[in-house]
């Protein structure tokens, strides 16, 4: 019913078409994959300074999905007269629109499939210039072919509304990416228990396509986008002290993008989204996790991440209309704005005691108390570009605490209480501009995800 409800909105244009009169409908999530992976890694063995390893890589994976809802009696409701109504009318125009519409239970269908065959060589040279020194140069050679075909119903065999003319809500993509990326670091053993790193490595990520359908009405969104590339610099320290009772690892590092893919609102109308290539991004930041047992009964255990994510130059978005050559693209990101998704604090801390032989009992038992926290952020780049509060993901945190105890004959019982204190939260925010669209009402275009209430459990068990 609530699928059902929230296409009444987000088609609110087409009110009757999606009137289903609060029929209570089920949701059907199909999906399978096939996939071949194989790898091929020839390693030196000998005492010599110089270690080399070669390798090459193939993956050809294909993944398909079925997703939908259904109503039992579709066709006894308002939204059948209409969309038969709809239907036959474009009909006229549309090869795609069917009239009448074949006699379906199934609201919403989409089906979508995937191709993605990559072919890489790599390879990687260590070089001891002394016991301690150690230095590591290594490339990657990759392509990737794919191949996306999506198709959708709104219902079954009717296409979605502004989409007759794209040939029954038909997708299709194909492209090929290629590239080399490199990888050079130096290790220095301070002595058994400590080392500290030096790292420069690069990585990458899929270009897509766009919708045809944003296309259609915006032609200035680019049909494809290409790989955008991260080139990352760390340096760090891994360690243990005090007998092995302190385990501390830092590091610090910066995160540089080229190109870097922005995904956000081109128009007006929720459903105008596109993606396309922006300019430079970096995240600068710490991170030090570790554990430290101050008996051997108590320990403390714990993570903080640092950082400062953002966008380094100005990006402008495609220009809205049917003639490119008739508008100017706007300042959408400038010099200094903040990602999303991106907090500058992370916060995790635990402390546990164990009690082996469970006071008399036998076994093992253990108490356990841990807590996390995450700074503010922003949900979406629409909601960071516009520095709209209201796509604002407040700070939050919460914790939670267990006991157990394991028996000698693998038995395992806990009780766990999460969200110990109650607290309230959002972890998530869904943002669109179509309640706004078609109702004018602002708040009430977010869906939040809340932090689960306070949550008692207990579990038991038993291993053969």
């Amino acid at each position: 019913m609530a699928y059902n409800q929230w296409q009444t909105a987000y088609y609110a244009g087409y009110f009757e078409r999606y009137n289903f009169d609060y029929e209570y409908g089920t949701i059907f999530n199909d999906q399978w994959q096939e996939r071949f992976t194989q790898e091929f890694r020839l390693t030196s063995l000998s005492e010599s300074k110089l270690q080399w390893m070669v390798g090459a890589f193939y993956d050809d994976v294909y993944d398909e999905w079925e997703y939908g809802s259904k109503i039992p009696n579709l066709t006894q409701t308002t939204a059948w007269e209409a969309i038969n109504y709809y239907s036959c009318y474009y009909s006229a125009y549309y090869d795609a629109a069917p009239c009448p519409v074949p006699v379906t239970d199934i609201t919403y269908w989409n089906n979508y499939r995937r191709t993605i065959k990559q072919t890489a060589v790599f390879g990687e040279i260590n070089y001891n210039f002394t016991d301690k020194l150690i230095a590591t140069v290594g490339a990657r050679w990759f392509e990737f072919d794919k191949d996306e075909f999506q198709q959708y119903y709104v219902p079954y065999l009717v296409p979605p509304p502004g989409s007759y003319g794209l040939g029954e809500g038909l997708t299709e993509s194909q492209g090929t990416d290629s590239d080399t990326i490199y990888k050079v670091g130096l290790q220095y053993d301070i002595d058994d228990n400590r080392m500290v790193y030096g790292l420069i490595s690069e990585g990458f990520r899929l270009g897509g396509s766009n919708n045809p359908r944003v296309i259609a009405s915006n032609p200035s969104v680019p049909e494809e986008y290409d790989p955008d590339k991260l080139t990352n610099y760390e340096i760090g320290l891994k360690s243990t002290w005090m007998e092995g009772r302190l385990t501390l690892n830092a590091s610090l590092f910066l995160m540089e993008w080229e190109g870097i893919q922005i995904n956000s609102r081109i128009g007006e109308k929720f459903w105008q989204r596109g993606t396309w290539n922006g300019e430079t991004g970096e995240t600068a930041g710490a991170e030090i996790n570790g554990s430290f047992y101050i008996t051997p009964n108590w320990m403390i255990e714990g993570s903080l991440f640092l950082a400062d994510a953002e966008y380094t130059a100005d990006t402008f978005r495609p220009c809205t209309g049917n003639d490119p050559d008739d508008c100017e693209p706007t300042l959408w990101i400038e010099d200094g704005q903040d990602m999303p998704g991106s907090p500058d604090t992370k916060l995790w801390a635990a402390l546990e005691y164990t009690e082996p032989g469970a006071f008399g009992f036998g076994g093992d038992m253990w108490f356990r108390y841990d807590t996390s926290y995450q700074s503010e952020t922003y949900d979406d780049l629409d909601s960071a570009a516009t520095n709209d509060p209201v796509g604002l993901i407040p700070s939050w945190s919460t914790a939670n605490f267990q006991v157990g105890w394991a028996s000698e004959s693998a038995l395992t019982c806990t009780l766990f209480v999460r969200n110990v204190w109650n607290d309230n939260g959002i972890n998530s925010l869904q943002a669109s501009t179509f309640f706004y669209d078609f109702f004018g009402q602002p708040g009430d275009s977010w869906l939040r995800t809340l932090q689960r209430p306070r949550t008692i459990s207990f579990n038991v068990t038993k291993r053969f």
